[in-house]
């Protein structure tokens, strides 16, 4: 089993605490127990006929008990990049690169997330990654991807997490040939993100960046939310004192906190259009407007999602950023699009999530009791 443990750099980065990463399959044994470990360390392969056979009287007599194996501790100082051997690209942003690499001293295969510190530089982003690993360092939960660590090169923050082998929602949506899927593995994704949901709201955070490229999905088929460099912990909350960690909060606040009226820029995230705070296509009408963000913003990009992933198009999509500001705020969405046809319950649901008033959503406890969700399908 390895324990990542970051003890912090010295330059005004926060310490996450450890995190245990599930060990390979194999226990370690005293010597003449069945199983064990192969030299170098390897787990040793157990035979169902082994599995089924008695202890000998030598291992009855020796006591034979088979412990789990030991704890490896590997502190951010003693990380270095040449311990990981990169073996692909996963995704490219303006910031940063994404790359599936091995961690040569526990063999741990990861997702690194480079990010470039002279952009980081340019953009005045370096206090805010500060405050997204400090923000993601708390966060447990098995619709969440897991921080494990990050390290500092000359040009680079390098963040270590846990590797969702099966891409994101927006690169299973394009290898589809209708952008869309169908209510059954719709139903499934859509759960496990109310459920991420929940255990943030729970704990005062809004994520603000709900969107089918944020979402990952694990090697089991598991949707895990990602991203919370859009996060905020709603003022008063556990989630705001800790993430805040002894900074000044005027310096270390959301990126969107100074200018959350400015709608939008011209920026392209390769899958929607970038604002100050989030992505156009799944932002809710109240903070175009203004209104402080609450979590009721997450349940609204929630139903946006929903939508687009049954229909192959977000709900308020126009051609222009004008059209679709002017729709989120002015409109109803449009639920149906190039033939597709959502059903009653999904229809029921996504209305109540895109209702303009945040006041009247559903909280996503109540989304998880909705009948679309709770439907008899497939267990993951």
């Amino acid at each position: 089993m390895v324990i990542w443990f970051s003890a912090g750099d010295g330059v005004g980065f926060p310490t996450p605490t450890p995190w245990e990463i599930q060990p390979p399959r194999g226990l370690t044994s005293a010597d003449g127990c069945r199983g064990g470990l192969r030299d170098g360390g390897e787990p040793a392969v157990i035979s169902r006929q082994q599995r089924q056979q008695k202890p000998s009287r030598h291992q009855q007599q020796h006591h034979c008990v088979r412990q789990p194996k030991p704890k490896v501790v590997i502190q951010q100082s003693d990380l270095r990049d040449e311990q990981f051997q990169r073996l692909s690209v996963l995704g490219e942003g303006s910031y940063s690169v994404v790359v599936a690499a091995r961690h040569l001293p526990s063999r741990q295969v990861v997702a690194l997330k480079e990010l470039s510190r002279q952009r980081l530089r340019d953009a005045k982003l370096e206090t805010q990654l500060q405050w997204e690993i400090n923000l993601h360092r708390t966060l447990r939960h098995p619709n969440i991807v897991r921080l494990l660590s990050y390290y500092i090169t000359p040009r680079s923050v390098v963040l270590v997490l846990e590797l969702c082998r099966g891409g994101s929602l927006l690169r299973r949506l394009q290898a589809t040939a209708e952008r869309r899927f169908d209510e059954g593995r719709a139903t499934r994704y859509i759960r496990h993100v109310a459920q991420a949901l929940a255990y943030l709201h729970e704990h005062g955070i809004v994520h603000r960046d709900l969107k089918p490229g944020n979402i990952l999905v694990d090697a089991r088929g598991v949707a895990r939310l990602a991203d919370f460099g859009w996060s905020k912990g709603l003022a008063g909350s556990a989630a705001a004192a800790v993430i805040t960690n002894g900074y000044d909060a005027s310096e270390v606040a959301p990126r969107c906190a100074a200018g959350e009226t400015d709608a939008c820029s011209e920026t392209e995230d390769g899958h929607g259009r970038l604002t100050v705070c989030g992505t156009l296509d799944y932002m809710p009408p109240e903070l175009l407007g203004g209104t402080p963000c609450s979590y009721k913003a997450d349940m609204w990009s929630l139903g946006a999602l929903l939508v687009e992933i049954l229909s192959g198009q977000p709900p308020f999509y126009r051609t222009s950023q004008q059209e679709t500001l002017q729709a989120i705020q002015d409109e109803g969405p449009q639920l149906d699009v190039d033939g597709s046809v959502l059903s009653p319950l999904a229809r029921d649901l996504a209305l109540q999530l895109l209702q303009k008033d945040p006041n009247v959503r559903p909280t996503a406890a109540e989304v998880l009791q909705h009948p679309w969700l709770r439907g008899k399908r497939p267990r993951v």
